[in-house]
């Protein structure tokens, strides 16, 4: 995962344990670690994603997500300047509403603080969709 240098030993630890607590993947589940918070284009990414599975498949993610409330909505204003930053992340993203919008429902949802230095990097979601019908 490409936020461990970043993150410290502390967080990393955080992170560990709610990955070790993901469902087993098999032939129907795809497995995101930070991938979707760091594309580019969000949208073109969860269509993409969508586009590589079955009606019922699942994909497990664990993403950065931005911060609720006035906090959230500077993050989103300065997300595009973050993203240059190593760790490459556009902050202030609702990746759980992007993948709701690209034909996905979310049947588990688990919101999570990890303690790092860096604020931008604090909250994170880790959770279960399930590919819709289209």
């Amino acid at each position: 995962m490409r936020h461990r240098e970043v993150l410290g030993p502390a967080a990393t630890r955080v992170l560990d344990r709610r990955l070790a607590a993901l469902p087993d993947p098999d032939a129907h589940t795809r497995v995101l670690i930070g991938e979707l918070c760091a594309a580019d284009d969000l949208a073109l990414a969860v269509a993409r994603l969508r586009a590589g599975v079955q009606p019922g498949d699942r994909v497990v993610f664990v993403e950065h997500v931005g911060r609720p409330g006035v906090r959230g909505r500077l993050e989103q204003a300065w997300g595009d300047v973050v993203a240059r930053f190593p760790w490459g992340c556009h902050v202030g993203r609702d990746v759980v509403a992007a993948l709701r919008r690209g034909g996905f429902v979310v049947t588990e949802l688990d919101r999570f603080t990890v303690p790092t230095l860096v604020p931008a990097l604090r909250s994170w979601v880790r959770g279960v969709a399930v590919a819709r019908e289209v």
